[in-house]
């Protein structure tokens, strides 16, 4: 064996460990976060809107789906490595004087 094959091999190695954490960040697996969201009987659709894209800025394929009850409750499954999620967006949409409660928890 040469001089140059341990530093090559330790180089590989090195390169492949930097791939593998690159890809984790870009776009390895994502936790998933089941979100319900109950209005109150102060909902518009301005409302609606702006819990969607709420849960947009986290995960812009989510589906948000608005049960047709009144007031209506939105459910959505959001892909995320953001660990304060819950509590962000708990936050952020609790202040909207037309949501009653936020349900959000991981898979």
């Amino acid at each position: 064996m040469s001089k140059r094959a341990p530093t090559g091999i330790a180089l590989t190695l090195m390169c492949g460990i930097a791939a593998a954490l690159i890809l984790t960040g870009c776009g390895g697996e994502k936790t998933a976060y089941t979100v319900s969201v109950a209005f109150n009987d102060r909902y518009t659709d301005d409302a609606g809107a702006a819990v969607e894209a709420a849960i947009h800025d986290y995960d812009a394929k989510a589906d948000v789906l608005l049960q047709t009850s009144f007031p209506p409750v939105a459910h959505a499954t959001v892909h995320t490595n953001d660990a304060a999620f819950c509590d962000t967006l708990r936050q952020r949409l609790m202040s909207r004087p037309e949501v009653a409660i936020v349900n959000c928890g991981a898979e």
